[in-house]
């Protein structure tokens, strides 16, 4: 919640709340070079967004056990770069990796699928982060999680 994650920080719910308009500015920037990049180096600009959400993962697990709003905010960078590679990548898995009757389905569910993972994404912190050390275990399986889709990427 912002009142804990101001309390973690040492900063206002307002600078909580400014950590999101970071990640978004960084989607804009990333999706002009994803799309650039993306034809021609598909699974190269795939496996850079699993890199990035990584990084992301890790480094906002470090900015929570150090108490760096700073560093939360890298990890703001980083999370928006990776989602704006995710982003606009979407309509080519489709056409790249499905038969064309299924390309449809397969990117409306690519997309869905991004709606889906924001809702469980603010759903699930609420119930299970209550203070400082359940944050940063939370922050700690967020990086495993990102771990295992950067290999399933990979592959």
């Amino acid at each position: 919640d912002e009142e804990l994650a101001a309390d973690v920080f040492k900063v206002s719910k307002t600078v909580v709340s400014s950590f999101y308009t970071w990640s978004l500015v960084s989607v804009l920037v990333s999706m002009v070079v994803a799309v650039y990049f993306m034809t021609d180096y598909n699974q190269s600009v795939q496996i850079a967004a699993g890199v990035m959400n990584l990084v992301a993962a890790l480094v906002r697990w470090y900015a929570v056990r150090s108490r760096s709003a700073a560093v939360c905010v890298v990890s703001c960078v980083f999370s928006g770069m990776a989602a704006g590679c995710i982003v606009s990548n979407m309509s080519t898995v489709g056409e790249r990796w499905f038969p064309p009757r299924s390309r449809t389905l397969a990117t409306s569910i690519a997309s869905l699928s991004n709606y889906f993972g924001w809702a469980v994404g603010c759903l699930i912190p609420p119930f299970t982060i209550s203070s400082p050390r359940t944050m940063e275990n939370f922050m700690i399986a967020q990086a495993a999680v990102a771990a295992v889709s950067l290999l399933g990427v990979a592959a």
